[in-house]
This record gives structure tokens, C-alpha cells and sequence, in this order.
């Protein structure tokens, strides 16, 4: 600042500043590029606000300076010596504390109070005519008639009468010692995150978390609900629920003693049934209104006891995920724990999707009842149904009326599955890869491997788009949570943005050309991940907001959801995509990856 002749301090000669031009202008390209980072990631809209300079900081800016999203620069007087906007707006106050004996005479007292207060106020540099008072009174029981009064009088600056400063700047400066060549880089280093990987977390060198399973069953510990939740948030395409507070219910439940146990489909005999169990509903309002586990067990235990309404010698061999996304990923498991039974080590769209239509219990399956559904007040349904033409859109239709009447938020279970349904219609081992994925991305954090290089070996991830979110659209609709993110690139990227459609999940992302110009990257059932690019931790459709840096992580869908079948229930007409075709959809990434060498 010095050198470029911005700052004028005393002691200071600028012919002495040994800082050639190149120099000088890096070092303000990057101070400025440092900046506007800065402050696009506290702005909360794509719209231009001001800004307020104020600091040590502020003296070596030029006065000509502009700022990318900032309509006017404001420097307020004494700038130069506040250290934060508040010490460049604050107003000036004056306060007391007494201890008072009113007698009958309250009323006068207090106004004499808020007299002195206006005064001693006005006697600090207040504008008279702004200051306001307040005055708290605390009756002394100990001392009878006795009253601790405060009284606090506040009002604006009165600048005119404040001395002003000798300097606009600090009247001393190190010496320079060296300087230092600052050209700014393209793309920033990876560096770990704060607070991402606690030391609560012990990274388990196994491959394969079955590795020293006794029994065919895997006892998870806390460690293995972590890595299960990472994991499952990434499958979970920006929907199914926050594992947070799930992961926080399984903690908990494990505290109190309760063993979660998992076991493959294999270990099902030919004479039990599993019981599908999850969470439903928008999973924006599952945040602050979270599904309470005795929910999840009596919905179970509703279709449980239907079960042996039919068949009292029935035996149930465990709890079924839907969904392996976030949420669905632990409460099923949580579930299985109070009813003392094994979770099995499989979901039905190996990823998360909008409706229950869209697992392959549908698509080959063709069936959903008997259902039930129970909220936290003790609401709880059981749906029958007989199987009809049409019959499971209007069974989801009429979930979702339910839901909405619950409060957007609910847990279902439905009917009990063979163990050849299990392994016919079931994706393996989808907690397993949870696991796997999830220890991997945490041993990255710590070892201080880039998470990209794990999320492209460990699911077969490709980073298709970066940048910055400039614009988030949400509505609700019909117990949905959709709309859309713009993403514009970032670091000299230049090109088109990113638009992601979702409808709870990620759906749909493509490159907005122009207006009429749109090219397609991956549609359902590709799974699309939004992940923030420090520590590629996945952002959730809810938690997506402006200035979030993200990069997008495509993966291929399971083969069971690719098939002519799997396409017409989870593919792009399935989510109102009808412009796109099936074999549109193979081309676009259906799978692009699976066609694709690296």
C-alpha cells in the first residue's frame, strides 16, 4: 500500500519500498479476489449489496476500488481505528446502578433517573433528541423497601463534537524485511477442514467390515453408524433426510444397551419374513421435526401384527432399509434395535428417490400393501389394499394426502417379504458400501487424501461440473420438496452454469447454453451428488444456499434400475421428464459411466 502510494504512515518512505509493479498489482489482484470470496460467501442472494469498510484493512484500499456483487462502498468517519462495523456504527450509552428507597414517591424518582441518565448520555457525545432510556428495578427482599434500580440511556453519535483523529492511519509500521512474490493460483490447494473428522472417529483399517463377523451377524459400534451415515448421504443424492440427527438417535440407542445387528439377505430362511421400515415425508421439515424411534417400532409392529393375524406361527427375520439415502440409511436399523431384530443388508433403489413407487419391489414387484403409516401423535394407519390396476398410484396419492395431514413428516412400513423376494428385487450390500465409502472418505480427511480420488475409486464417482451457487428456487407441493440450483463456474472457469432440478433428490442436471439451449449431463436414475469443495462433504437439496462452492459427483445407477422396466418407473418420465426418452437417457449418462473408460 505503501509502495503503490495508498497509505501515507508516518516513519514510512515509499522510495524505499522495494516492491516492484508486477508485485504490487498480484498482491491487490489477489487481496481483491480474496475479498469478493469473502464476500460472496455472507451474502445470502445473487443481488449486489453494500459494503462497509472499516479496520486496519480499509486505509490500504484503493479509494477507486469496485468489488463483483457490491453496489456502493461505504468508508463511515473514523474508519481507519474500528476494528468491526459495530465500533464504526455503535451508538454511545451511559449507564448507573443505584439502590433506592421510592417511599411514595416512585414516580418522581424514576423520572429523575431517566433525566440523569439522558444527561450523562448526552455529556459522552450522544445527539440529544436520540437517546432512549430504559430502567430495570430488582426489590430487595432482604432489605425491606429497598430497590436495585439500573438504568441504561443509549443514543447516536454526536460526530461533530468528537475530537478527530491526528492520523488517518496507524502512526508506526514495521520495517519491511522481505517480499514476498504473490501470484494468484487457479485452483486452491485442498486443505482439511475444521471439525469435519473428530477424534471421536477411529478409522478401521478392514476392507470389508464382515472380515471378523461371527455368527453372520455385524454388530455395528458408533465408529460404524458415522461411517453408515457419511456414506448413505452421499447415495443419497441431496435427498433422504439429514443422517445427523438419525446418527445422533442411533448413538443414543446404543448408549441405553441396545445391539444393532446386520445380516445379509442369504441368512433369511424360506419361512421368515423381513419387514420394510423408513422414514416418509419432505425431508426439509424432518430437521426440525424428527421422527420419534417408538413412531418407527409401531409402525412395524402394525404390519407385524397383520402378519400374524393371518398366520400366528409366522416368523419375522428382520427389518428391510428402502432407501439407502441419509436418514433411511439408520432409522430402519434403529428399528430393528427396539424390536430386537437384525437390519438387513439391503435397500430397494440403492440410492434415495421421491416416492415409494420407485424401489424395485415396484418394478418387479408390482405391489405396496398392506402399509401402514403413524406420525408422532400417536396417529397410526393401516392401509389393506387390494391389488388392482393402477392401484399403487393411488396408494402413494393417497400417502401423500395422509402425510401432509401429519405434518409432512411420518414413518411407514410395509408388507413382509420372502427371502426370494429379498434376493430377487433387493440391492446387496448397499450398507456395506455405505460403510466402505464413508470410512474411506474419513480416513481421507485425516490422512489428508483428496475425498474426489475415494469417491471416484470406491463408487465409481466422476466429477462432472464446479462452481459457485448463485441462485436456489424451493417451493412445496404436494408433500414435496423441488425446485432448482444455478451454479456458475468459478477459478477463470468460463462456460455455461449448471442448473440441478430436484424433487426431494438431485434428478436432473444439465448446462444452460441459453435459454433455449440446454444440454443434459445425467438424469434419474443416475445418481447426482452435490458436494461442498473443500472437504466433498455432500450438501443436501435443503442446505443448499448462495455462494456455497460445490462440486457435482455423478455415479451409475444399480443394473437392476437400467433395465426397460426399472426405466419406465425411476426414469425421466417417471419424474415428469417426458422431453427426454428412454434411449435419450442411456445416451445422457444412464449411463454415460458405465460407457466411458477412464
Amino acid at each position: 500500500a505503501i509502495a503503490k502510494g495508498i497509505a501515507k504512515i508516518e516513519g514510512a518512505d515509499d522510495k524505499k519500498c522495494k516492491v516492484d509493479k508486477a508485485n504490487q498489482e498480484a498482491v491487490y489482484f489477489e487481496i481483491k479476489n480474496m475479498i469478493e470470496r469473502s464476500i460472496d460467501i455472507m451474502k445470502t442472494s445473487k443481488e449486489d449489496i453494500d459494503l462497509v469498510l472499516v479496520g486496519g484493512g480499509s486505509v490500504i484500499l484503493p479509494k477507486d476500488i469496485t468489488f463483483k456483487g457490491i453496489s456502493k462502498i461505504i468508508r463511515p468517519e473514523y474508519h481507519n481505528v474500528a476494528n468491526a462495523i459495530g465500533a464504526a456504527l455503535a451508538q454511545i450509552s451511559w449507564s448507573f446502578e443505584k439502590i433506592i428507597n421510592f417511599g411514595d414517591k416512585r414516580a418522581e424518582v424514576l423520572e429523575s433517573i431517566r433525566k440523569e441518565a439522558t444527561e450523562g448520555a448526552i455529556l459522552n457525545g450522544a445527539i440529544k433528541g436520540t437517546v432512549e432510556v430504559t430502567i430495570d428495578e430488582i426489590n430487595l427482599s432482604y432489605m425491606q423497601g429497598l430497590v436495585r434500580v439500573t438504568a441504561r440511556a443509549v443514543g447516536e453519535v454526536d460526530i461533530q463534537h468528537l475530537k478527530p483523529a491526528e492520523n488517518d492511519v496507524p502512526t508506526k509500521i514495521a520495517p519491511v524485511v522481505s517480499v514476498v512474490s504473490a501470484v494468484p493460483e487457479k485452483e486452491e490447494a485442498f486443505t482439511l477442514p475444521p471439525n469435519i473428522a473428530t477424534e471421536e472417529y477411529k478409522i478401521s483399517d478392514l476392507e470389508d467390515p464382515w472380515e471378523h463377523c461371527k455368527g453372520g451377524e455385524w454388530i455395528l459400534t458408533e465408529n460404524d453408524v458415522d461411517a453408515i451415515a457419511l456414506g448413505a448421504s452421499v447415495f443419497g443424492c441431496g435427498g433422504g433426510g439429514s443422517p445427523y440427527m438419525a446418527a445422533l438417535l442411533a448413538r443414543n440407542l446404543l448408549r441405553q444397551g441396545k445391539k444393532f445387528r446386520v445380516i445379509k439377505a442369504e441368512k433369511l430362511t424360506e419361512d421368515e419374513l423381513a419387514i420394510t421400515s423408513a422414514g416418509f415425508g419432505v425431508p426439509l421439515v424432518a430437521n426440525e421435526k424428527f421422527i420419534d424411534s417408538a413412531c418407527m417400532s409401531e409402525c412395524a409392529n402394525l404390519i407385524i401384527n397383520y402378519h400374524r393375524g393371518l398366520n400366528p406361527g409366522v416368523k419375522i427375520g428382520g427389518i428391510l432399509p428402502i432407501e439407502i439415502g441419509g436418514l433411511n440409511s439408520l432409522l430402519p436399523i434403529a428399528t430393528a434395535a427396539l424390536l430386537d431384530l437384525p437390519v438387513i443388508d439391503c435397500d430397494f433403489m440403492g440410492r434415495a428417490f421421491p416416492d415409494l413407487d420407485m424401489g424395485t419391489y415396484c418394478i418387479y414387484g408390482t405391489k405396496l400393501t398392506p402399509i401402514a403409516i403413524s406420525d408422532e401423535k400417536g396417529t397410526a394407519i393401516l392401509i389393506k389394499g387390494v391389488q388392482k390396476q393402477g392401484y399403487v398410484k393411488y396408494i402413494t396419492t393417497l400417502l401423500r394426502s395422509l402425510l401432509i395431514k401429519m405434518g409432512c413428516i411420518a414413518a411407514i412400513s410395509f408388507y413382509g417379504m420372502t427371502r426370494s423376494n429379498v434376493l430377487s428385487w433387493g440391492i446387496q450390500g448397499t450398507l456395506t458400501q455405505a460403510w466402505k465409502l464413508g470410512n474411506e472418505l474419513m480416513k481421507a480427511r485425516m490422512k489428508e487424501i483428496h475425498p474426489l480420488e475415494i469417491l471416484e475409486k470406491m463408487a465409481n464417482g466422476k466429477q462432472v461440473f464446479k462452481g459457485k451457487i448463485i441462485d436456489v428456487h424451493r417451493s412445496m407441493d404436494k408433500g414435496f420438496n423441488q425446485g432448482f440450483l444455478e451454479i456458475e463456474p468459478i477459478d477463470g472457469d468460463k462456460g455455461p452454469h449448471a442448473v440441478v432440478e430436484f424433487q426431494n433428490e438431485y434428478l436432473h442436471i444439465y448446462l444452460k447454453h441459453t435459454e433455449e439451449e440446454k444440454e443434459t449431463l445425467a438424469i434419474v436414475p443416475t445418481l447426482i451428488a452435490i458436494v461442498d469443495r473443500e472437504a466433498y462433504f455432500p450438501v443436501l437439496a435443503e442446505d443448499a444456499k448462495y455462494g456455497l462452492r460445490v462440486a457435482i459427483i455423478i455415479f451409475p445407477a444399480n443394473k437392476l434400475l437400467t433395465t426397460k422396466e426399472g426405466l419406465e418407473r425411476v426414469g425421466p418420465a417417471a419424474v415428469s421428464y417426458t422431453h427426454l426418452r428412454a434411449h435419450e437417457t442411456l445416451r445422457y449418462l444412464v449411463c454415460r459411466l458405465l460407457l466411458e473408460k477412464k
